[in-house]
């Protein structure tokens, strides 16, 4: 990843963005991931490192910047296997991934800066037919939507009847892609909230009340976006720092899934693997497949089944 000075202090300042931390935004760019199969590589705004007052107001639970920095790892390996080196696995598998995004609704839960999410957008392989962008941080959506802003298939919409006046800061944000079939929309999410009913199961006149789920429409009212088992993929990048999410981000992504033909797609990176004994010298088990199998267990219990064959390890992407 690189990171390029922003000269222009005004596009900032025009932000109002609630609360950055300390930090400074910088316009970063992602070697590797272009946009929409040109040769312009994939920019975000982000905030490239955590000053050491940010680190102290987290240590004090005060604030929680981390959704504003340059991507973690659990998101770079994400793009690296989606979005660059599909010719490093096998044909079968890289198939099979790509099944899991391409012209299906996707929700990314605490999206950040947004990049996930962007760069599946982007992607002339993996590109969703809709992605729902979704962060309980109102700080990191103004972020997500100014970075939705500023890729090619956004700002090419700029005066279509169809894109929404970003200005008014509306909790729900759609904007058609120029010559595609695709969308998105940013709205605020708390994991572990009670969502809406599906909207199969509503009456004719509540549909009536709704805006079209293909996003050529928008209202204020972000719960139309939010409702029970309505999207085919979720995905989430390396968000369970906190082991105490595991619960809330299971149960959400549960509900938001189609039920048989759902996929919830977790890119997780360990924060520490420390080897430990149950007594037996012989018996050495890493944190990491503690972890591991403690998400899976979890996952079971909200009726996610693990797919082996669809999980891929960083050294696979490394070779």
């Amino acid at each position: 990843m690189s990171v390029e000075e922003e000269g222009n202090a005004e596009t900032e300042d025009c932000w109002d963005m609630k609360d950055n931390g300390y930090g400074q935004y910088e316009l970063c760019s992602f070697p590797g991931v272009t946009c929409c199969g040109d040769d312009k590589l994939l920019q975000l705004y982000c905030v490239a490192e955590l000053s050491p007052l940010d680190m102290v107001d987290m240590y004090h639970g005060r604030t929680d910047p981390t959704g504003y920095c340059a991507s973690w790892m659990g998101a770079h390996l994400f793009l690296e296997a989606f979005c660059v080196s599909e010719e490093s696995l096998s044909s079968a598998s890289a198939e099979s991934l790509s099944g899991m995004f391409r012209q299906r609704r996707v929700l990314e839960l605490g999206c950040g800066t947004g990049i996930s999410g962007i760069a599946l957008l982007s992607s002339s392989v993996t590109r969703p037919s809709h992605v729902t962008f979704t962060d309980a941080d109102p700080a990191a959506l103004d972020l997500c939507r100014t970075n939705c802003q500023l890729q090619p298939w956004s700002t090419s919409q700029s005066s279509s009847q169809n894109t929404v006046d970003q200005s008014e800061k509306s909790d729900v944000s759609v904007v058609d892609h120029n010559g595609t079939d695709s969308s998105f929309a940013i709205c605020p999410l708390q994991w572990g909230t009670a969502l809406g009913k599906n909207i199969q199961q509503q009456t004719s006149n509540e549909l009536e009340e709704n805006d079209d789920l293909d996003g050529s429409k928008t209202n204020n009212n972000h719960d139309w976006l939010l409702q029970s088992a309505t999207y085919e993929t979720v995905l989430a990048t390396d968000v369970l720092y906190d082991i105490e999410a595991l619960i809330p981000l299971l149960q959400t992504a549960s509900d938001l899934l189609l039920p048989e033909t759902g996929h919830f797609v977790l890119s997780h990176v360990p924060r520490a693997s420390i080897s430990f004994s149950s007594g037996d010298d012989d018996d050495v088990v890493s944190s990491r497949e503690v972890l591991e199998a403690a998400i899976c267990s979890e996952a079971a219990r909200h009726n996610l089944q693990w797919l082996p064959h669809c999980t891929i390890r960083p050294e696979q992407l490394m070779k």
